[in-house]
């Protein structure tokens, strides 16, 4: 996540969004989330705005991208681009879309003796 932040910031985009089904957030132990909102505190306030987690893309989708108007969003479902598409929203184009696959979570290992 910090990545791809790093390098839609260093390609010029400023209103970057994050956009995660509810069962990732939780899988990735909110670890997209939290990485988000951690470099959202280096931004202007005006570039700032929540991140979308949702299971009801259909719903939620639209009304988020028409309020918050991100130039880019960072995602790990399949659904956004679908949306976006169906919206008139031209990917790239009007948006830069990140599909950012989620590493399968590590098992904790004991200390070795």
């Amino acid at each position: 996540m910090l990545r791809s932040w790093q390098e839609l910031q260093r390609t010029g985009h400023r209103r970057i969004g994050l956009a995660m089904g509810e069962n990732t957030d939780v899988i990735s132990d909110h670890r997209y989330t939290a990485a988000y909102y951690f470099q959202q505190r280096l931004v202007p306030l005006s570039e700032q705005f929540p991140v979308l987690i949702s299971d009801q893309w259909q719903k939620q989708l639209p009304a988020w991208f028409r309020r918050w108007r991100p130039d880019a969003i960072i995602t790990a479902a399949r659904e956004p681009m679908r949306l976006l598409l169906e919206m008139g929203i031209h990917v790239p184009g009007d948006l830069s879309l990140v599909h950012s696959l989620m590493p399968p979570p590590t098992p904790a290992r004991p200390p070795s003796p």
